[in-house]
């Protein structure tokens, strides 16, 4: 886990409430569908002007590196608020794939993660979806606000 005196921290601001239930369609403000990282950029506060300090350029397979290089805190353990991050797969997930950890279930080995345009084709819808936390696909984790 990358974490010093000096790391940066996620605002979490959905602790309590998504700002976008599940169902409902998550759109930029350009009007196009929303991806999965602009989706948990707006969830959780994560910079996002490339112009500044901007965490995730691209595709949401870079952005565990690129948070970490930044002086975000990132492991490999699942917590309640963190953005997962995912490596890059087929063609639904050929960027990778982020989300957010909403609950976990220690008994049954899964979580459920609140995340957007998780479908091929990609439909901007936000979901909750229940993952097994030992999923081989997720490369990591960047934690929030403790």
């Amino acid at each position: 886990m990358t974490q010093n005196s000096e790391s940066k921290t996620v605002i979490a601001k959905f602790f309590r409430t998504f700002r976008n239930a599940a169902a409902e369609g998550f759109r930029q403000s350009s009007g196009y569908f929303g991806q999965c990282l602009d989706y948990v950029e707006y969830e959780t506060d994560l910079p996002d002007d490339p112009n500044t300090e901007d965490i995730c350029t691209y595709s949401a397979v870079n952005c565990l590196g690129q948070a970490s290089m930044k002086g975000y805190a990132t492991g490999n353990t699942p917590r309640v608020g963190a953005i997962v991050i995912y490596k890059q797969g087929d063609d639904a997930m050929n960027n990778g794939h982020a989300g957010i950890v909403a609950s976990i279930n220690q008994g049954s080995g899964t979580m459920i993660i609140h995340d957007s345009n998780w479908s091929d084709p990609p439909d901007g819808i936000v979901r909750d979806c229940t993952v097994n936390i030992s999923d081989a696909g997720i490369m990591g984790y960047i934690y929030p606000t403790p």
